[in-house]
């Protein structure tokens, strides 16, 4: 994965390099609150594909789940879309030079894994922060069963502050039938592990608005993702609900904790006044 130029830089690139391939955008309106409505304001008349099965296609519905959009790249929706990646994980770009049916089967395809229990579990693949931490973590042969038709995707990674392009390994191009991926539960933890800090976030700015006043989101997740989780790891907290505990006592420390440093501590010491104390907090 590259993170070392902008996303326009990227984009203007690659295209110019093969005038077939075609630009798309990915987006999912339930993780921007501008859209759909945006989208009919700069470009009325745009192609677009449900990645939902059965989802009917007019402009009420594109609220249901991911749509795949057809997009010119210098188009005023593409500029905007381009700079709100930085501040919501609301999709991101490709291109490929398959039609945009093709490359909508193949992501519609590609949102259900075989977990290994041998369960069927949705796979938010249009979700930037769950793609980064898969390819992270996939062998070629994985990359290439995910992207299929697809040369490049470019997004941007908030843990990291950067644009990112992941680019198809050889031979991904040459898959006609995309099947199902498979996903093993060490995937799974790693993918889980690295979006932490998005989930609490979110948990915190929608029940905990006292400790999180004048965070936004973004915020959030950079402070849990630089300093909090970081500190939590060193003191070997593994479990969810010690993590997020913990989290709580760094915003905003009860009275007990008054001049204990709890870096130095064992975190042992204070598990049950902690305990205590975290079941008077908790938000309902």
């Amino acid at each position: 994965m590259s993170t070392d130029k902008s996303l326009g830089e990227w984009i203007r690139a690659r295209l110019s390099t093969n005038p077939t391939l075609k630009l798309y955008t990915l987006f999912d309106p339930s993780a921007h609150p501008d859209l759909p409505a945006k989208l009919w304001q700069l470009d009325g008349g745009i192609n677009y594909e449900p990645l939902l099965l059965g989802v009917v296609e007019d402009t009420t519905s594109l609220c249901a789940g991911p749509w795949l959009v057809e997009t010119e790249p210098t188009s005023d929706w593409s500029k905007w879309f381009v700079q709100e990646l930085k501040r919501h994980a609301a999709g991101y770009l490709l291109c490929s030079d398959q039609s945009m049916q093709r490359v909508a089967d193949w992501m519609r395809n590609r949102s259900a894994v075989e977990l290994a229990d041998g369960r069927t579990g949705q796979f938010r693949c249009y979700d930037p922060r769950i793609l980064v931490a898969y390819w992270n973590i996939a062998t070629d042969a994985e990359r290439a069963a995910l992207l299929g038709p697809i040369q490049c995707i470019w997004g941007w990674d908030q843990l990291e502050s950067k644009a990112f392009e992941l680019q198809a390994p050889e031979g991904a191009r040459q898959l006609e039938e995309p099947g199902i991926l498979c996903l093993e539960q060490d995937q799974l933890d790693a993918i889980n592990r690295r979006n932490e800090p998005y989930r609490m976030a979110q948990y915190l700015e929608n029940h905990c608005f006292e400790l999180v006043e004048g965070y936004s989101y973004e915020q959030l997740v950079i402070l849990l993702h630089q300093d909090m989780l970081v500190v939590a790891d060193r003191l070997g907290l593994e479990d969810a609900r010690s993590r997020f505990m913990f989290v709580l006592l760094r915003l905003q420390p009860p009275d007990w904790l008054a001049g204990l440093h709890l870096e130095k501590r064992p975190w042992e010491a204070c598990n049950q006044s902690f305990a205590q104390w975290v079941d008077n907090q908790s938000p309902n």
